[in-house]
This record gives C-alpha cells, structure tokens and sequence, in this order.
C-alpha cells in the first residue's frame, strides 16, 4: 500500500504478508537491494514482513518492492509536505559595513521542492551583480557583495510549494 508523509523525520513501515512463514524476503528500493543498517530495519514475523525507514526524508521517497523468487509486491513512498523555514542563527537584524560582504542560508525541510524567492522591500533585489540567491533541497541562500547604505532594508525568503508557504525576514542595517 502506497504511503504518503506530511511531516519529515517520522518512521514508516512497509508490510508484506505471504502465504507460507518462514520464507525470505527481499526487499529493494528501486533496483537496489536493501539490508539493514542505520536506516532500515528488515523484520519478519511468521508471515508477516516489515521494512521499517528510521526518519523518512526527501531522499526516502520512491518506489519500494518485496521480492520472493518470481514473485513480488511494491508501494510507492511520497512526500507532501509544506515548507518549513528550519532553526538559524539569524536574529531579526543584520548590522553589516559598508564595502563587506555576507551570505545568508536559511534552512528549510519541504517536498516537493519549493518555489524560492528572495525579496528587498517586497520587489527586486537591489543589484544582481552584487546579489545572487541559490536553492537548493533543504537549503536557501543570499549572498551580497559589497554592501552599500542604500541596501539597508527589508529582505524577505518566501517558500512556497502545492502543500503550503513559509516565509523568513531580515532587516539589514549598513
């Protein structure tokens, strides 16, 4: 059965049961044989089959199947969840000189990946030569390059997906 998350770091248990106990199952994620470890948990009990994900995360999601010789099962793992800016050092200020530079990160945990969008005063950024963002899975950043007063203001993360929105703001003082 087909499990779908709506929160980052829960377990899920996938469970198979066969006609016969005693006999072994595989268990794959996508081509790739699963064994236990740190991350998953394989049980058996009778005819019942578990494989247990410790902290399901983005990279957990796909297509997971349970194998017997020629036989086999599958169930896909998805998840949905709204952006949510994680824990960072920045307080609602940033004092930088003129003339120096800074990057902010702002964590966050979201899936599908969300649409990022640095914003000063509500509109563009001030200078894209000197202002550049990236994102990327878990991860949004803002680096400025030799700040000037006239960059002092307002400067807003929003992160938005189909499942929610979340948004990040920080006033910088030069």
């Amino acid at each position: 059965q087909d499990v779908t998350l709506t929160e980052a770091k829960k377990t899920v248990v996938l469970e198979c049961e066969i006609s016969k106990p005693g006999l072994k199952l595989e268990w794959f994620k996508g081509v790739k044989q699963l064994r236990r470890n740190e991350k998953y948990d394989i049980k058996a009990d009778g005819k019942v089959h578990q494989l247990i994900l410790d902290s399901a995360n983005v990279d957990d999601q796909g297509e997971y199947t349970a194998t017997y010789q020629n036989l086999s099962t599958s169930a896909k793992l998805a998840l949905q969840i709204g952006p949510k800016i994680g824990n960072h050092d920045y307080k609602d200020k940033l004092i930088l000189r003129a003339g120096t530079s800074a990057a902010i990160e702002i964590p966050f945990v979201a899936a599908p990946m969300p649409d990022a969008k640095w914003t000063y005063k509500g509109s563009h950024l001030p200078d894209n030569r000197r202002f550049k963002t990236d994102t990327i899975m878990g991860m949004s950043s803002m680096t400025m390059a030799k700040v000037v007063r006239g960059d002092s203001g307002k400067y807003q993360l929003s992160l938005e997906n189909p499942f929610g929105k979340d948004t990040f703001s920080i006033e910088l003082i030069v």
